[in-house]
């Protein structure tokens, strides 16, 4: 019960503090009462921050975009009660806490660099200045990673990845929304994801389609090693 609270602690700290905007881009499937109610919120117009606490603020607002550099500090003690709990802990019961953190970390530098990187056409109107916090945060999260792995060591590639929505939604001033807002935001990047994968595998079987005179003259020119006129 201990290492459980620990774990939601720790879980918390990753993205607390964190800065954030909800880009249109991934919920292109919304109904038109969704988007009337999210419209209400400025949910995908503002730039905002979740404080260490837990508090949602505005970019806007100077004194809130200075929280973000409390990340370093609150991600190293994260490190060192990793460190404390590895002595106290079963080798199994280590290890299945560690992949769970990671787990969130992948999620959370994915998103952090999907932010970043579409930084300038989700936001175009907004300063550089708060840009550079975007690319702070995920500065401090890979560094995170690296000194994990350094002292831990794994396999980043075989970690799994948890739902955003459904971790944000369990931060009412974060995701201050009734459940028939939360299930329509989680049906769009359902069906989003649907069609990326739909279409990239209409791609993939595109690319690997052969006639039958080019299929034969692979087999001649890789399996007999004869050239072809």
């Amino acid at each position: 019960m201990e290492a459980s609270r620990e774990m939601e602690s720790l879980l918390k700290r990753i993205y607390m503090p964190s800065v954030f905007y909800f880009p249109k881009a991934l919920f292109p499937n919304l109904s038109p009462e969704t988007q009337k109610e999210l419209k209400e919120y400025h949910f995908f117009e503002d730039l905002g921050i979740i404080k260490d606490n837990g508090d949602v603020g505005s970019l806007k607002t100077s004194f809130n975009a200075l929280e973000i550099y409390k990340k370093d500090g609150v991600l190293e003690g994260n490190v060192f009660q990793f460190l404390e709990m590895k002595e106290r802990l079963s080798g199994e019961a280590f290890r299945f806490l560690l992949d769970k953190y990671l787990s969130h970390v992948k999620t959370w530098v994915y998103a952090y660099n999907w932010l970043l990187d579409n930084f300038d056409k989700q936001i175009p109107e907004t300063s550089k200045k708060e840009k550079v916090l975007f690319k702070y945060q995920c500065t401090i999260l890979n560094n995170h990673l690296a000194k994990l792995n350094q002292k831990f060591q794994f396999n980043f590639n075989k970690t799994s990845t948890i739902n955003l929505v459904d971790l944000l939604s369990k931060n009412k001033n974060a995701f201050p929304f009734n459940k028939s807002i939360y299930d329509s935001l989680k049906g769009s990047i359902k069906k989003l994801d649907a069609d990326h994968e739909n279409k990239t595998t209409k791609q993939h079987k595109k690319q690997i389609l052969l006639t039958d005179n080019e299929a034969d003259e692979f087999l001649l020119k890789t399996v007999f090693n004869m050239k072809i006129a």
